[in-house]
């Protein structure tokens, strides 16, 4: 279930209300902030510290790749598709390894 309700929920909030919606709202006070690279990085700082895990708040914020996704594409089925593949392969990649169930 996590596969595919926590990326649903976690994209609409960060990649449509913090990416687009606050960081577009940044972008209009502050100039200096207009970049996708800001809006990349301060959104995967958010996405990061929310896990409450330091692995994965660090790989979170070395692989942006929803953040990216969302930004190059525009697309929030695109950025919940690439969580859902993320989430599906690390999972399996667990699984496999024999660290959970």
């Amino acid at each position: 279930m996590v596969i595919f309700i926590g990326p649903v929920v976690e994209e609409v909030f960060y990649r449509y209300l913090i990416q687009n919606k606050l960081c577009s709202f940044l972008e209009q006070k502050f100039e200096h902030l207009q970049s996708r690279s800001f809006k990349i990085i301060s959104t995967n700082i958010f996405f990061a510290v929310s896990h409450l895990n330091l692995y994965q708040g660090i790989r979170i914020s070395l692989f942006p790749h929803e953040a990216i996704v969302y930004e190059v594409t525009g697309s929030l089925k695109a950025a919940i598709l690439a969580h859902v593949v993320h989430n599906f392969s690390a999972t399996l990649a667990l699984e496999i390894a024999g660290v959970c169930g």
